[in-house]
């Protein structure tokens, strides 16, 4: 007989369908055996029956188990995650040794310091159970479990939150920073919080990262991240310090958080603002105070700044929750709407092809990207028509916009340097064949020579009256060319203000 008692911390819980380990006290009642769990992490089922039901909501104070991580692996999915301390991976396994059986794991000591191994049962030997959880170099939570130093924290229950995703090819839970609210040993903490559920990104304009994925995500180019601008890193004397306000700001950096109030330093990435781009002109906060809790989309690469995960060398930004356009809800004249530099990729723009095999695509000439198109190919002209689509941009709160961009056109003939290389605006296209919307022509002010790849600036071109104050906005590049002739036409640091 398994008795439960009321008083149990799973009263009220479904139990697991499925097969698994069972711990518990066994005692003899009225000349009956009883067997009594102790908690709901005595009841270690984990997924290999049919029928399994997961165990946990995911939270810092009801993690999920080990087996909702272990069926949950590399969907980007962001949680807490509870489970015994049955060990470390061994020396020698890596993404290039693989673990690949109860041979990569040591469940005695000595161990490695590096890592931890857990699973939903203590006495746990089998890998295919089993959980890896790196820990970070010089963080709070390796110098704390690590078996190495900590060999007495064997055996012991720890909830961790993370990114659930393959570790030296096994089923693992990715941490970056291992600050100190990002863990608990034996019991729930009273730091922490917990992620956003339903709201994991892939990095794309129209579903970016989180602040605390992309801290997960560190080594990615060309990623769209979302938060909200809370402060920024004071450079102005030694050692730097986090500023969770726009007094004394400086326009070389800003501090992104998942929290418009955040204030903890490990709950933030430093996003520099290099000199002379329209980020740095929009963002910081030196210039732009009022942007303080503002929240933010940014691309770019994620890596280290100020020696902990940042985003650094931005390519495009947008105002609110996604890279797909977006304004500020009161801009002044003069301020950047939406911006796409081209510098890494085609970001949120859309190649679509009405006709020919060529398609825009991006492309890099000495260390400068730019969008391009050309209906050369195999060494002949063929005739194309393309079209290079923006994502949706927010003019409702404006009376007055233009737009700017810089480009160069070469290889084609002079003569039809107007009429194949145009610019259309439309405020109901969604996707697709650019004939499912209207399109309205906006004439370019500044044209290239059409001889040689000199990027000229476009000036500023009004866009129509009868656009603003809408909110899908999309601008378009018409490419034409021929069988008998083919330029190549190529843009780049294109601005809305």
């Amino acid at each position: 007989m398994v008795r439960l008692s009321s008083a149990s911390d799973f009263a009220n819980k479904t139990l697991p369908a499925g097969n698994g380990n069972l711990t518990g006290i066994l005692s003899v009642y009225n000349n009956t055996y009883q067997f009594t769990p102790r908690d709901s992490m005595d009841f270690a089922f984990v997924g290999f029956g049919s029928g399994f039901v997961s165990q946990g909501s995911g939270t810092k104070a009801d993690p999920y188990l080990v087996g909702y991580a272990l069926s949950h692996q590399s969907i980007g999915k962001m949680a807490w995650v509870k489970g015994y301390i049955v060990g470390a991976l061994n020396s020698g396994v890596s993404m290039d040794n693989p673990l690949t059986g109860n041979e990569g794991i040591k469940w005695t000591a000595p161990f490695m310091e590096n890592t931890l191994v857990i699973a939903a049962d203590s006495l746990e030997t089998d890998w295919s159970k089993c959980l890896v959880v790196n820990l970070p170099a010089a963080s709070s939570l390796r110098d704390s479990v690590n078996l190495n130093t900590h060999p007495e924290n064997l055996g012991r229950l720890i909830a961790v939150v993370g990114s659930f995703e393959t570790y030296s090819g096994a089923p693992g839970v990715l941490m970056y920073a291992g600050d100190v609210a990002e863990y608990w040993l034996d019991e729930p903490s009273t730091t922490g919080t917990d992620p956003e559920p339903g709201n994991e990104g892939d990095g794309t304009a129209a579903k970016p990262y989180s602040v605390a994925q992309a801290k997960l995500k560190q080594g990615e180019t060309g990623k769209w991240v979302t938060g909200y601008i809370v402060g920024f890193i004071n450079t102005s004397s030694s050692p730097y310090t986090y500023t969770y306000s726009a007094s004394g700001a400086i326009a070389s950096n800003l501090l992104l958080a998942d929290s418009p109030t955040e204030t903890a330093d490990g709950n933030c990435v430093p996003v520099q603002l290099s000199y002379g781009t329209d980020p740095r002109t929009a963002l910081n906060l030196l210039d732009n105070p009022a942007k303080l809790g503002t929240q933010v989309s940014v691309q770019g690469s994620l890596e280290a700044y100020f020696s902990v995960p940042g985003i650094k060398s931005l390519t495009a930004y947008a105002l609110g929750g996604t890279g797909t356009g977006g304004s500020d809800p009161d801009p002044e004249p003069g301020t950047t709407i939406y911006s796409e530099t081209f510098a890494t990729g085609l970001g949120g723009f859309a190649g679509v092809s009405v006709s020919g095999a060529q398609v825009w695509e991006h492309k890099t000439y000495s260390g400068s990207g730019y969008a391009n198109m050309s209906g050369f190919a195999d060494s002949r002209s063929n005739a194309n028509e393309d079209w290079l689509i923006s994502p949706a941009i927010n003019l409702s709160a404006v009376s007055a916009a233009t737009v700017s961009f810089k480009h160069a056109i070469n290889k084609g003939l002079v003569a039809n340097l107007t009429t194949n290389h145009t610019l259309w605006v439309s405020t109901n296209y969604t996707s697709g064949a650019p004939s499912t919307a209207t399109w309205t022509q906006v004439p370019i002010t500044t044209y290239p020579t059409g001889a040689d790849w000199t990027f000229v600036s476009s000036g500023n071109i009004s866009l129509p009256t009868a656009v603003m104050g809408q909110s899908n906005v999309r601008l378009a590049f018409k490419y034409l060319c021929s069988d008998s002739e083919s330029a190549t036409w190529e843009i780049k640091e294109l601005v809305v203000q």
